[in-house]
């Protein structure tokens, strides 16, 4: 389940008034979790974790903490830390590996993977790792669980093998099953700004970044980019973010 692309950046946003991503990058030879400003100023290191893997930050909404996984402590953990560099603490303890955390919109509980149970499952926590719950028990794997924008649902990359689908559920875990039934590869489900859609990587038709609304309907190519992932959008919403690989892996902007 681990990420495989070396240079992949997760994108994030915080407020409007103070717009800045974060992303994980092997610019200095190991996988460490950045920041900087839209238009790529003041960019800065914040994890130094030599002999660890530190990727898929994701900005509270807030923007007072970023989330991401970790390997310090020898499997897979969700951290937070300041975007000053300070406070990074460990939210997760235990045998198995977490993964692929984002935030309610609230910014008061974070979702996330794990296979403590066995099988890749959706979690939620409060912000203070508190309340850890289970969300899904399927017998296929649950990835990349995202808060609607309005927090009452979550959607999902949920499947096996290379025809895995975008599944939504009630923030609560219910009511869990596929918004799409496309013979192709769904994933990195994300919302548009106003919650209307969902955002999505898809292998259909040569692949690239599709949309569709939340009941299924109105199935739509946004980009023509290869794979894509780590989907997210400018707080307006007037861009997309996203990682691509059509000719190396790097930071896009779509309108």
């Amino acid at each position: 389940m681990k990420k495989k692309e070396k240079a992949a950046k997760e994108v994030s946003s915080s407020s409007p008034e103070s717009p800045m991503i974060s992303f994980w990058s092997e610019r200095d030879g190991n996988p460490e979790v950045y920041t900087m400003r839209f238009d790529g100023a003041d960019l800065k290191r914040l994890t130094t974790n030599e002999k660890a893997e530190d990727s898929y930050p994701v900005f509270s909404p807030e923007g007072s903490k970023i989330v991401f996984e970790s390997n310090s402590a020898g499997n897979f953990d969700i951290h937070t830390i300041n975007p000053d560099e300070s406070n990074q603490q460990r939210l997760t303890d235990t045998q198995a590996d977490e993964l692929s955390s984002s935030w309610s919109p609230d910014s008061l509980k974070i979702t996330f993977v794990s296979r403590r149970d066995g099988v890749q499952e959706i979690y939620v926590m409060d912000a203070d790792e508190s309340n850890q719950t289970q969300l899904t028990d399927n017998h296929f794997p649950d990835e990349v669980p995202y808060f609607s924008t309005d927090g009452k649902f979550i959607a999902t990359e949920s499947g096996k093998g290379k025809n895995r689908q975008i599944y939504l559920m009630n923030a609560g875990g219910s009511d869990h099953k596929p918004s799409t039934n496309l013979d192709s590869y769904q994933g990195y489900p994300t919302w548009s700004a106003d919650g209307s859609k969902i955002f999505f990587d898809s292998s259909k038709d040569g692949g690239g970044i599709y949309s569709i609304n939340t009941d299924g309907l109105d199935l739509k190519k946004v980009t023509d980019k290869g794979f894509c992932s780590f989907i997210n959008h400018a707080p307006d919403g007037s861009k997309i973010l996203f990682s691509g690989t059509k000719k190396r892996r790097a930071l896009y902007n779509e309108f």
